[in-house]
């Protein structure tokens, strides 16, 4: 882009998205992370567009670095022309762009057949010179601002239009770019095969292409583009994450287009297919077809006038006669609807969070609760930037002041969904760098029907994060608490579970062990341990003893208390592993140190090795199932073995009668229980 056009590009108020400085540098980050996240940027961006927190060292020792190289999906989201003229909007064919069915944006590309290979198709991701195959990481984004010369990718944008009518690839129809997502989770998959799901985070129209992915249907009601849309959750997403989406359209912006015949590559196109599909409702007062749903043919278009736009089929399918189901619901009119679209819904197997900003905020904001303000971010309405239900128009003080609450919505407000709103006022196109809100949204989740999947055998980091501005109303979390829940699977049945743990710098807390949680768990575990606030926090050991079976779901909740706005800067660590737990056999007595209480009633007692008499492993010394009126610690189970060998041999006694064999158990226990049992 040549600085004329830059400059010229700036009189254009409806940006959505821009460019920033982008790290190049992997750094060390301090544990594995258990999903990869997709950072995806909007109208007119690039991979660059999260850069301020890419390149934030606090962030990168947590989830490490990006490499443009490495963990970078290119996609040219509209590669072939699928018209059938190459003209200029002042010069193009007014009858035949008006009334015929040649002005299309079709997803299979000029052919008509859908390829999915990468190669022919409108959407394309395999080029000569980047065949998309990604490295392993925990960074990822796509970038869209992509053109071709020849057969090869240009990722500088500079070409990124296959015609003189054409959208520019980084704002091509949502479409589309639902259908490219679904293209980058598989090559993020695919580089870490051990993680099973991705983190999907969407600035501005970023966050309606991970709703078209989440989303949209086939005819037969299927899911379109989910990886597996025979599984519940082959979307294999677990977390979506929307920052200044104008889920609810935004008509922002002036209507005035850029002279700059057939290369306008770089510049804003308010002509283009996503203006068209971010705006709520049109010129001719039709609501917006993407969002509300409509006929194609609603749509105002027209060659070189100041009101339409390029192309008008929304579903990209070749032609513009289509009736599209949107993803909101519609309301009266259609462009009041406030939530997903029942018909079409997104799925409640993945949690929600929504960041909203608000321009103006502070001392002297004349808003209710003057810190977050009101009126939204410069570009998007506040109460456009989510998706709501209840019985206020969606404003950030409704959100406050709890008369609305964020969908999905699970019967508890704030509890699948939740809404994350700045302070101090953020303009739109800053939001990516809005670090201490952006870390808010990425928060582990809060439930066991929520928990991060972590493997054995692995150190993973994570972060204690304040919460959002209003929690759910279930009593989950006190003021000030932050719970991050995990879940994991032993490889095989083991006897013991080992859980290597560095808290928070500064904080206190305790960490748990569940068996059997319900999906939204509030109680304590009987099987914890806790931890007091250190400025330099070591290494702790946690261990449970009992039956573990293999590929059954075990949970840790981590909680830290008193969590600060920059606590997340230090993160914690985690690493599960089998503990090889043995019966005693050498002859001594062992007095129980701990004990685990499983889901089933059992309690295991048990002694850490390195108590006294020290053993080469922990021992496991008795399981008893015990009603709630008994009353047993550690320190008052003892069991002693007294010979080597399965028995001891008792005939030679004296007592014994002439001819008789007596054997005897080799071991013996001594319970005494602080209360005693009632009979």
């Amino acid at each position: 882009m040549n600085l004329s056009k830059f400059t010229k590009s700036l009189f254009f108020t409806f940006f959505l998205l821009i460019a920033l400085n982008f790290n190049q540098t992997l750094n060390a980050q301090a544990g594995d992370c258990p999903y990869p996240v997709i950072f995806m940027h909007g109208w007119t961006g690039s991979h660059a567009s999260f850069s301020p927190l890419y390149d934030d060292a606090n962030f990168r020792n947590i989830w490490g670095g990006l490499t443009v190289n490495d963990h970078v999906f290119w996609a040219m989201v509209n590669a072939t022309d699928t018209h059938d003229y190459n003209a200029g909007w002042w010069d193009c064919p007014i009858g035949s762009y008006l009334n015929t069915n040649t002005l299309n944006d079709d997803l299979r590309g000029p052919d008509g057949v859908f390829s999915g290979t990468g190669v022919g198709d409108d959407v394309r991701w395999i080029f000569d010179n980047e065949d998309n195959v990604l490295q392993p990481g925990c960074l990822y984004a796509y970038s869209f601002d992509v053109g071709l010369v020849g057969n090869n990718a240009d990722k500088s944008g500079s070409n990124d239009s296959p015609c003189g009518d054409c959208s520019d690839s980084n704002e091509s129809a949502i479409y589309k770019q639902g259908y490219a997502l679904s293209r980058a989770i598989q090559a993020v998959l695919d580089a870490n095969p051990t993680k099973d799901k991705v983190i999907i985070v969407g600035h501005s129209m970023g966050g309606l292409a991970g709703r078209e992915y989440l989303q949209r249907t086939d005819a037969s009601g299927n899911p379109q583009w989910w990886i597996d849309p025979s599984s519940p959750d082959g979307h294999k997403v677990a977390k979506y994450i929307s920052v200044g989406t104008p889920h609810r359209g935004s008509n922002t912006g002036t209507f005035f287009h850029e002279d700059e015949g057939d290369e306008r590559d770089g510049l804003q196109d308010l002509f283009s297919e996503a203006v068209r599909d971010l705006r709520y409702h049109y010129s001719n007062d039709h609501p917006g077809v993407y969002l509300f749903g409509g006929a194609e043919n609603q749509i105002p278009y027209g060659c070189g006038t100041l009101t339409g736009f390029w192309s008008n089929d929304v579903n990209c399918d070749g032609d513009k006669n289509d009736v599209v189901t949107g993803i909101n619901e519609a309301g009266s009119p259609a462009w009041s609807g406030t939530r997903d679209n029942p018909a079409m819904p997104l799925p409640t197997n993945v949690r929600y969070t929504y960041y909203v900003s608000n321009e103006l905020g502070g001392l002297l904001s004349t808003c209710k609760y003057k810190f977050y303000g009101c009126a939204g971010d410069g570009v998007v309405d506040d109460q456009r930037q989510w998706i709501y239900d209840g019985t206020g128009a969606g404003r950030t003080e409704d959100h406050i002041d709890g008369i609305n609450y964020p969908v999905p919505y699970d019967g508890v407000a704030n509890r699948l969904s939740d809404r994350v709103t700045a302070e101090y006022g953020v303009f739109h196109t800053s939001q990516p760098g809005d670090i201490p809100y952006l870390i808010r949204t990425l928060d582990e989740g809060d439930y066991p029907k929520f928990a991060w999947d972590i493997d054995v055998n692995i150190t993973y980091s994570g972060t204690a994060t304040q919460t959002p501005e209003v929690i759910p109303t279930d009593g989950n979390r006190a003021s000030g608490e932050d719970h991050d829940w995990y879940v994991f699977e032993l490889p095989a049945a083991s006897r013991g579970i080992t859980c290597t743990f560095k808290p928070t710098a500064n904080l206190s807390g305790k960490i748990e062990l569940f068996d059997a949680p319900g999906d939204y768990e509030l109680g304590d575990s009987p099987n914890s341990m806790s931890f007091a606030a250190s400025g330099s926090p070591s290494l702790m050991t946690f261990k449970a003893i009992g039956c573990f079976d293999a590929a059954t779901p075990y949970y840790i909740r981590i909680t830290h208390d008193a969590v600060a706005a920059n606590s997340w800067q230090s993160p914690f660590t985690l690493k599960i592993e089998s503990n090889d737990v043995e019966i005693p056999t050498a002859v001594n007595a062992y007095t129980a140190t701990h004990e685990t209480t499983s889901s089933d009633g059992w309690t295991h007692y048990w002694k850490d090795k390195d108590v006294a008499p020290t053993t080469p492993k922990d021992l496991l010394l008795l399981s008893i199932y015990k009603d709630a009126t008994v009353d047993i610690v550690p320190a008052q189970v003892t069991h002693g073995v007294t010979a080597v060998g399965g028995h001891v041999d008792l005939s030679t006694n004296a007592y014994v009668p002439a001819g008789e064999t007596w054997y005897v158990m080799n071991r013996y226990w001594n319970v005494d229980p602080k209360t005693q049992p009632s009979s």
